[in-house]
C-alpha cells in the first residue's frame, strides 16, 4: 500500500524484501526524531509552530483519505522530522527560520476503506482514539479526532483525557469534555 503512495508529508517506502522468513522495508532516512521524543512533559509550543506541523499532517491525511486509506494511529510518536528541528518556542524567532518538515509514519494498523462502507475494530492508541472507534462503525474522520487530540497536547502541554488504564481513558473520552485552560 505505501509503495504506491507519494506525498511529501508521508514516509516514502522504496522497497520491500523478504529473506529467511523476515521482511525488510527500505524507507527514506528521517534522522530528526519523532514529535514525542522532542516534547518534554508540560511543554507547550507556539501556535505558529504547531500550525506548521498540523498543516503538513493534515495535507498528508487529505491525500490518504482521498485514496480511501485510514491511518487509525495518529499520535506524536508517528510524526517524524526530516531534520532535527530547533524547538524554540518564540513566535518571533520561528517566523524567521524554516521549521523542519515532518512526515507521517507507521501504517501498521492502517486500512483501505471500501467506498460507501464503514470500518470496525477498536484499534489505535487509547489516548488518541476517537469515540466512534470504541463503540462501532467509523470512517476516516477518526483520524481527524486524533489530530485534534494531538493539537490539544501540543498547545496545552497535556492530554485532554486521562486515566490509569484503557477503560478509564475510554470513559473519559466517551462521557467527558476536555478542559481548556
Amino acid at each position: 500500500m505505501l509503495r504506491k503512495l507519494d506525498h511529501p508529508s508521508i514516509l516514502k517506502i522504496y522497497e520491500v524484501y523478504r529473506y529467511n522468513k523476515m521482511f525488510y522495508i527500505v524507507t527514506e532516512f528521517l534522522p530528526g526524531g519523532n514529535l514525542m521524543q522532542l516534547t518534554t512533559k508540560g511543554s507547550k509550543y507556539s501556535e505558529m509552530y504547531v500550525a506548521a506541523i498540523m498543516k503538513e499532517l493534515m495535507s498528508g491525511l487529505v491525500y490518504l483519505h482521498s485514496n480511501n486509506i485510514i491511518h487509525r494511529d495518529i499520535k506524536p510518536q508517528n510524526i517524524v522530522f526530516e531534520t532535527k528541528p530547533v524547538l524554540n518556542k518564540s513566535i518571533a524567532s520561528e517566523s524567521k527560520k524554516k521549521i523542519a518538515h515532518s512526515k507521517l509514519i507507521d501504517f501498521g494498523i492502517s486500512i483501505i476503506k471500501e467506498e460507501g462502507k464503514g470500518v470496525s475494530g477498536s484499534v489505535g492508541t487509547p489516548y488518541f482514539m476517537a469515540p466512534e472507534v470504541m463503540v462501532g462503525i467509523y470512517d476516516e474522520k477518526c483520524d481527524i479526532w486524533s489530530c485534534g487530540v494531538m493539537l490539544y497536547f501540543l498547545l496545552c502541554g497535556s492530554l485532554p483525557f486521562k486515566g490509569s488504564n484503557s477503560t478509564e481513558i475510554f470513559n473519559q473520552i466517551l462521557y467527558n469534555k476536555p478542559l481548556f485552560s
